[in-house]
């Protein structure tokens, strides 16, 4: 009788068990009906924001390919193109706001308005390549548009803007060399050789020097290099060579003795 009644018990017990836990089921049925609606609602607009944002950058990268296109354009010349992308590049911009192929368009943009020229053009392509620089810093061809806007700054006469971008590029190929590769290896020997131009147009023949000397040092096979070594010899042609810091003292053409001060 003892052994049957402690089998009685156990499973008086059980049951007691399982009603406690269909009565706490129950009693939080609905809590857990609301976290699955939830979690399955987020999943449908995760689902459905991906499918606007793939349909959104279709829809842009369109919107870009026709306003560069020219293949409606049979018989334009060159600058005739270009102004008919620059028209249509302008007018897609808002569509382009915020999208994938934004970064592009607005190099794309600046460029050519940069090739275009004239005051006009060149301060439009250099708030451009502004608003690249400043939304987009990390793109692919971020350094790119850093030299083409300090160019674009030394066409408008702003060379100490311009020799700060043309630093900043230099800058960068230091890095991607020491790193073994990147989109700015190899312009140094060019940044450095257009910062040597600022310094000469602001007459400091000084730094002109050390950035031409720095371009022959960093990339001696270069066409930059050539044209650094053609500015040194104008710049020892027609400045005297006191005022060249560094430049051994060479005896005059007369032959006249060199005398120390």
């Amino acid at each position: 009788m003892k052994g049957q009644r402690r089998h009685e018990l156990k499973e008086d017990a059980f049951v007691a068990f399982i009603s406690s836990l269909w009565g706490v089921a129950k009693s939080r049925l609905g809590l857990v009906v609301f976290v699955l609606a939830g979690l399955l609602a987020g999943v449908i607009v995760l689902v459905a924001v991906s499918m606007y944002s793939s349909h959104a950058a279709r829809k842009a990268g369109a919107v870009y390919a026709q306003a560069i296109s020219v293949d409606d354009s049979a018989g334009l010349d060159d600058d005739a193109l270009r102004d008919l992308r620059i028209s249509r590049l302008s007018a897609a911009g808002p569509q382009l706001a915020g999208t994938v192929v934004e970064p592009e368009y607005l190099k794309e943009l600046a460029d050519l308005l940069f090739e275009k020229g004239g005051n006009d053009s060149l301060v439009k392509a250099v708030a451009l390549y502004d608003k690249l620089l400043q939304k987009y810093p990390d793109a692919r061809f971020a350094v790119y548009a850093q030299l083409s806007r300090a160019k674009a700054l030394f066409a408008l006469g702003e060379y100490a803007r311009a020799a700060e971008g043309f630093a900043a590029v230099y800058a960068d190929s230091k890095v991607d060399s020491d790193q073994g590769g990147g989109p700015a290896m190899g312009l140094g020997p060019q940044a450095k050789w257009m910062q040597g131009q600022c310094f000469l147009a602001r007459g400091d023949v000084e730094n002109a020097r050390k950035a031409f000397s720095t371009c022959i040092t960093e990339g001696p096979d270069t066409s930059w290099a050539q044209d650094a070594q053609m500015d040194l010899r104008d710049i020892r042609a027609e400045v005297p060579f006191e005022a060249l810091p560094g430049d051994e003292k060479k005896a005059p053409e007369n032959d006249e003795p060199l005398t120390e001060e």
